[in-house]
């Protein structure tokens, strides 16, 4: 299992990228040292880090709506405006 949260507050080096299933959404995000790019329905977000109790948190706005991309261990929480996504798991990343 890969513990993303746990590696970024331990400043350690991150996977470059993950895959998310949220629900029926597939979600990419790749990382670097302070932001992640987000990868879904079409949209390309990027978000930066922000203050977390527990867990990597990235925040920023899309179209002037809030957005939140929340990961800790192999789960992820993706809220963009009103709407969020259900419960994200850490999938495997497709080969190539």
């Amino acid at each position: 299992m890969i513990v993303l949260a746990a590696m970024a507050l331990a400043g350690a080096t991150i996977p470059t990228a993950a895959r998310f299933q949220c629900g029926p959404t597939v979600v990419i995000a790749r990382f670097s040292r302070d932001r992640v790019v987000l990868n879904f329905d079409g949209r390309l977000l990027r978000l930066a880090q922000t203050v977390s109790a527990d867990g990597a948190r990235f925040t920023g706005l899309d179209h002037r709506r809030r957005t939140e991309f929340w990961t800790r261990g192999d789960w992820a929480r993706l809220t963009v405006g009103l709407r969020t996504w259900p419960e994200c798991r850490l999938a495997n990343m497709p080969a190539g």
